[in-house]
Parts: C-alpha cells; structure tokens; sequence
C-alpha cells in the first residue's frame, strides 16, 4: 500500500514561520524531533507584522524542509490589540487547519501556548473530525506582567487554562509545573523542555573548542530585559566584579522592555559611567551577529526568582547557552535545579540573590579557567542528556502515540495514517 504523503501531525502556533523569533525556532525543533521519530509534521501560523499582507503562503524551511502553511495579519491599534490579534488569527487558522483534517491524514494536533480566542475555534474543529488535540503550555498568566494585562493577553491566556485546556486529549508541559493542572484534569501528561539549537552531532567538538584570551571576562545574556531576567541585580553583580578589579564586560543581547524595573535599570546603566563602559545592549541582531556574541561569552546569565511564573516555564535559551559549551550562572529555581548540578553542569545561585552569589561565581570562574571549563562541558554534556532534539522527539512521539492507544481504546475516533 502506497504510504499516504500528507502531514500525519500538525504543530498550530500563533507567530510567524519560518522565522528568528524563540517561538519559530522552538516550533521548528519540535517538528525536526518528530521528523526523526517517522512523523510527517506541519507547521500551520499566523504571525503579526506592520508590514506583512494577508497573503498567505506555503513551503518548506530552508533547515530541515519542515513543510509550513503561515500568514500574517497587521497589527491592530488598540488597548487590547492582543486579544484582537487572536480573535483575527483563529480566522485565518480555521480554515488551514479544516483543510488538512479534511485531508484524512493527520492524526494528532499540537497546539503551542495558550489563547482561548485563537485555539478555542480550532479544538472545535479537531473534534468534529476526531483528531486529538494536544496542548503545549509554555507559561502561565501572572498579574506582574503588566503589558500582557493592559492589552488583554492575560485574560485571553486565563480563559484558555480554565476553558479550553480541560477539552485537551493530552497536556505537553515545558516544565512539570504543569503536572498538576493534567491530574487535576485527568488527561496525560508529560513534560518536554527546551531544545537544543541542533542535532547531537552538529555539536560534536563544542566542548573542545578554546577561545583565545579576550583581556575581559565577558558576560552575555539574551532575551527581552524583562522583570523576570534580573537586569538590576546583573547590573549590581557585574559592578562589583569590576570595582574588585576583574576585568569584566557584560553584553545584552536582545530588548529593553518598558516596565518599571527595565526602566529603572536602563537609569542606573546610563547614570554609571562605569557601566557605560563596561556594558552593551545591543538590541535584536541578526542570526550570525546573535552566533558570534554568543561564542565570544566567557559565561551565561540565566535568573530567576522563586515564583509561578519560573515554575510554570523554563527558559528556550537554555540549551542554546549549554551548547556553547560555557558556564551558565543560573538561578536553583523553577525546573533549572531539576537539571543543573552545581559546579557540574552550571553554577547555581539562590533564586533571591541580590547579586552577591552572582559576583562570587564571576569572581570563581574568571580566576579558574580549568573549573569555568569543566563546568562549560559538563553542562554541554547535560544538554545532549535533556534536551536533545532526538531526545525531545522520542518523548514527544511516545506520548503522542500513547494519547492516540488511549483514544482508540476508548472507542473514540483516530485518523489511520
């Protein structure tokens, strides 16, 4: 019999694909797992963009040849323009998802993040054609993030964990925050982190690979300066290293947001002296720009305090830093103490450090470089352990798979593909 060629599972997210953002290179790892497991994956989007039409289009990503339907939708002027957003994408997302369920081949559907308005409409549509649909939740909604409360993402975001997520066949947590929530529903779960940037062979070397002396024990992040990254307290570390006599300069990669706290640290880096001369934040850059800053680093940054929202995520970049084969400083908070050994894989600090820990773990891995190294390859080595696109695909396929046995054996509708 002619094996069928259609997508046999589909990954629904609301974003643009391909693309540079965290969440298309996290759709794509996801579906490159699969790929590897003998799924045929889809990717189906819609992102927002000024500047894009409505015309849609289809393709292949130019890495891995994962097969896209996506469009885009401009952005809306209005208080709530996140909510407008979602309603408008579930417009252009029902009828792509409709389309390929009438096709005969898919036999789950993955939806990524939570929207009651965007995914509301879809779990309809994958019920009336029996397919299951599979949440992927990948933070929770929490007060203290004040621009997804003031344009109504976190009230599209509650009504999804209280409405939707109780018709999900099965629940994908990014971290086993999200445990609960599945018992409480009695739907199966498992949990799925982030995802290194390549295949376990593409990193072959890393560990070995020396970066000639620089002259300054050169600290990087990446990310949005927002709330939960620290900034301040990154600051005040890298202050004090400096003003001890390391010759420390620290690189932000990514976004100055506008709450309070980004606001309050970008005064103190630009009332410093100091730290004008020791700190940049570059803003977004390119791949090959983001590449080279990121292989220059000495050690990564990753903090977090002990709270709902750490423990309900867990950082994509994660991976991308353990793949450098650097140190990471991290916060022993949320799921990071579930996979970071202190001085073996990372260098842990309290998730209420005010920036004393973070300067003695500058201060410990610039005066040792055998320990910075050691910690650099062990953390690599956690990563192929935990977060490996083959791995990731394995867990995420066998789960899949056991979602549909248990459908069937309960008498309940599956695509045969």
């Amino acid at each position: 019999m002619t094996q069928p060629e259609g997508p046999n599972v589909l990954l629904v997210f609301i974003g643009g694909f391909p693309g540079d953002t965290a969440a298309a290179f996290h759709a794509q790892r996801i579906c490159r797992g699969l790929q590897l497991q003998g799924w045929r994956p889809m990717v189906l989007s819609v992102g927002f963009s000024p500047s894009y039409s409505t015309q849609g289009h289809n393709g292949n990503d130019a890495k891995w040849g994962i097969p896209y339907q996506s469009t885009c939708v401009s952005a809306v002027r209005s208080p709530l323009y996140n909510l407008l957003l979602c309603r408008r994408a579930a417009r252009m997302l029902a009828p792509m998802l409709e389309g390929q369920l009438r096709a005969g081949t898919v036999r789950a559907v993955l939806l990524v993040a939570s929207t009651y308005f965007g995914f509301g409409p879809l779990f309809d549509l994958c019920e009336r054609a029996g397919v299951p649909a599979l949440s992927y939740q990948l933070e929770y909604p929490v007060w203290s993030n004040w621009t997804r409360v003031a344009t109504g993402g976190y009230f599209d975001e509650l009504a999804y964990l209280r409405r939707t997520l109780p018709r999900a066949a099965g629940i994908i947590g990014i971290s086993s925050f999200w445990a609960s929530a599945a018992e409480r529903l009695g739907v199966p779960f498992t949990v799925v982190p982030s995802y290194l940037p390549d295949e376990v062979p593409a990193l072959a070397g890393r560990a070995e690979r020396r970066r000639p002396p620089s002259g300054c024990f050169h600290l990087v992040t990446l990310g949005t300066w927002a709330p939960r990254e620290c900034p301040l307290v990154v600051l005040r570390a890298v202050r004090k290293a400096y003003s001890d006599g390391i010759p420390i300069c620290y690189t932000a990669i990514g976004r100055v947001g506008g709450s309070p706290m980004e606001r309050a640290a970008m005064r103190m880096y630009m009332g410093d002296p100091v730290l004008r001369k020791i700190v940049r934040v570059t803003g977004w850059v390119d791949e090959a720009r983001k590449e080279e800053l990121l292989e220059s680093a000495d050690a990564f940054v990753l903090l977090r305090r002990p709270n709902t929202e750490t423990a309900a995520l867990f950082p994509t970049r994660l991976p991308e830093y353990l793949a450098h084969a650097r140190p990471v400083i991290a916060s022993s908070t949320g799921d990071l103490s579930r996979y970071l050994q202190h001085k073996q894989s990372a260098w842990l600090v309290p998730g209420d450090d005010d920036g004393a820990f973070l300067r003695d773990a500058i201060g410990e891995l610039y005066s040792s470089r055998e320990l910075a190294n050691a910690i650099g390859r062990g953390g690599l080595a956690q990563a192929v352990e935990s977060f490996s696109i083959e791995s990731n695909g394995r867990r995420m396929s066998e789960f899949i798979h056991s979602v549909i046995s248990r459908r069937a054996h309960a008498g309940l509708q599956v695509v045969a593909a």
